[in-house]
């Protein structure tokens, strides 16, 4: 679904406006931890007294401040000129405003980087008459303060950018996603908010293992732990908003597989990672969608052959030929069809023979039949095939006894039935690249021809002998045996039979293009 776009632009200020909150909240973070660490935590040299340290790193820090400021925001502005630009204009990103929308968080990063690396070579220039020992400590001590500060602002400016990921991995077909993947990030998060630190604190106490270095005022011992319990504090968060990256949309893709398992085929996850993990979402999608088309497909399938043709086809696959089974078959036609078509609109002519077949599906189904074609305005109906179907005589011919009686009570059109039963070839008949399920043989052309002289009967229902001696002799009882006929292109003559009830149509009618029962 496509925003709106003054809606799309809000939505894209609103992330950046929040995501520039979190990179100074970042910062500000990775400048407590400096203070912490020089003043408080790092020994400093021997003879260095802490306000000759205090007014040069004052005096530094407020001509830096400025500086720093300019290029953070100069620099992130650069970085996201791409986005501006796109979020001032609306619309879809071009493939460059995409990329640069994927890989903010990476040149954010590179602008963090570049801020605080220009911080530790002023800092340590600015403490080098202090001597070696002296600008060592504040070097180390700037570097973890920005690793600490590039690290919480990479993961939190990340995790709040999803949405704009998200905007710009819709408009293209993510065959062209460039961002960090997971395990890069997982190192990058490492390395800034645990390694770099555990770093600083080998650093700090090698001099003093070693004795190589100046002796400083204090003990080691409360430094190092202070570094390490820092180095546990900061990595912790870094992991932890990493973790968050993958389990959030680990815990989407599952939540929404479930409600696949559940039957549901609308289900879409947001993709907003353009890593592993928006390939696991997109993937999914998908996937959802390929489940679903062939959900359609297979509805389709049943609709046009049957359930059962549709699943013996999946189940065993297909192949042209076919065998000979015993089977029943019921054909109905409708009576002055042409007529109908002649005195009635087009349109009112389907709604009549959707309503008539509506009918004559559902009774077929009832008694486990097929409808295997319609023939204009004629149904074919297939008992016993593809799957064996006990006493498929029997079911035919309740089949037919019902189906006069839906015919009836819908007051549409009258109809012709026939019944018949016998061996006949069933299976997929056409080319290898266009076939369709059906049965051929003599049981099919006796009930055609039984249905052209049902039309001209009373009961409009008629069958053969030897369909009422193969039924089970519950159904039999409720047919009677009548005079033998000759039926177009048999040369043997056919004994019929006609249910003992049958119940006379009485017309049908249209008021106001609106099928009604006759009354």
């Amino acid at each position: 679904m496509q925003l709106q776009a003054p809606l799309a632009r809000e939505l894209i200020r609103r992330s950046v406006v929040v995501y520039g909150i979190r990179m100074m909240l970042g910062h500000l973070i990775g400048g407590v931890v400096v203070f912490l660490l020089l003043l408080l935590v790092l020994p400093l040299p021997s003879g260095v007294p802490p306000f000759e340290m205090d007014r040069p790193n004052t005096i530094g820090f407020l001509i830096f401040l400025p500086v720093a400021l300019l290029m953070l925001v100069g620099g992130g502005v650069l970085a996201a000129l791409p986005i501006i630009t796109w979020t001032a204009r609306g619309g879809d990103p071009t493939p460059r405003e995409r990329r640069a929308a994927l890989m903010q968080p990476l040149r954010q990063l590179g602008v963090h980087v570049a801020t605080w690396l220009t911080g530790l070579i002023m800092f340590t220039a600015l403490n080098m008459n202090l001597g070696a020992g002296m600008a060592l400590r504040i070097a180390i001590t700037t570097f973890m303060g920005g690793a600490t500060a590039c690290g919480i602002a990479y993961v939190m400016g990340e995790r709040e950018l999803r949405g704009l990921v998200a905007r710009a991995l819709r408009s293209g077909s993510g065959d062209d996603w460039h961002t960090a993947g997971i395990t890069p990030r997982v190192l990058i998060i490492w390395f800034l908010s645990s390694g770099v630190p555990a770093l600083g604190i080998a650093i700090t106490a090698a001099p003093q293992l070693t004795g190589s270095g100046p002796e400083v005022t204090g003990a080691i011992g409360p430094s190092a732990f202070v570094l390490a319990l820092i180095t546990l504090v900061v990595g912790l968060v870094g992991m932890v908003y990493v973790v968050r990256t993958i389990a959030d949309p680990v815990r989407q893709v599952s939540e929404a597989m479930q409600q696949v398992g559940e039957g549901r085929t609308d289900v879409r996850v947001w993709v907003y990672d353009g890593s592993e993990i928006g390939q696991l979402q997109a993937g999914f999608n998908r996937m959802v969608a390929g489940v679903a088309e062939r959900e359609l497909i297979r509805d389709l399938l049943n609709k046009h052959v049957g359930e059962d043709v549709a699943r013996q086809a999946v189940e065993q696959g297909t192949a042209l030929g076919g065998e000979t089974l015993d089977i029943a078959v019921l054909f109905t036609d409708i009576i002055g069809s042409t007529g109908l078509a002649e005195r009635l609109p087009p349109n009112q002519v389907v709604g009549m023979l959707n309503e008539f077949f509506r009918v004559v599906v559902a009774t077929v189904d009832k008694h486990g039949g097929f409808i295997n074609k319609f023939e204009g305005d004629a149904a074919l109906a297939v008992f016993g095939a593809p799957e064996p179907l006990e006493d498929a005589a029997g079911a035919a011919l309740r089949a037919a006894r019902e189906l006069r009686e839906e015919i009836v009570k819908l007051g549409l059109a009258d109809a012709g039935i026939g019944v018949s039963a016998g061996p006949a070839v069933a299976g997929y008949i056409g080319a290898s690249d266009r076939f369709e399920y059906t049965v051929i043989g003599d049981p099919v052309n006796e009930a055609a021809r039984l249905t052209d002289l049902a039309k001209r009967r009373p009961s409009r229902v008629l069958a053969s002998q030897r369909t009422i001696d193969a039924a089970d002799p519950a159904e039999a009882e409720q047919w009677k045996l009548m005079e033998r006929v000759s039926l177009r292109g048999r040369k043997a003559r056919t004994r019929i039979a006609a249910p003992r009830h049958s119940t006379r149509q009485r017309g049908f009618a249209v008021v106001d293009g609106e099928f009604s029962r006759s009354s």
